[in-house]
């Protein structure tokens, strides 16, 4: 879907980068899914340094996906993971792993 509709995201983060008082759009609402997802479904206290960590990363995850699809280079998207993956703070990546069944960790 990313590569079928990469124009419409383009599309999308041009216009939605900048909003009033220097927020983004796309930063905060990815700080509210990964922190809900903690909360609710990972069950995991969010302290000041968690909140502290997944305000960092969502900025820099949108920062990355903004150039991405705002680049002229052809959608590589098994690149684009492992690139994204390897950005993940070690501590929200531990807080978010689900654990795949049969798995012992």
């Amino acid at each position: 879907m990313i590569d079928q509709e990469r124009d419409f995201y383009r599309k999308s983060i041009q216009y939605s980068i900048n909003t009033p008082f220097g927020q983004t759009v796309m930063p905060e609402n990815r700080k509210t899914v990964l922190l809900e997802t903690l909360e609710k479904y990972r069950h995991v206290t969010v302290n000041d340094n968690m909140r502290f960590i997944v305000e960092i990363f969502s900025k820099l995850e949108c920062e990355v996906l903004n150039d991405w699809f705002r680049s002229d280079a052809p959608t590589d998207l098994v690149r684009w993971t492992d690139d994204l993956v390897s950005l993940v703070p070690d501590r929200l990546y531990r807080a978010l792993r689900v654990e795949e069944p049969g798995s012992s960790q």
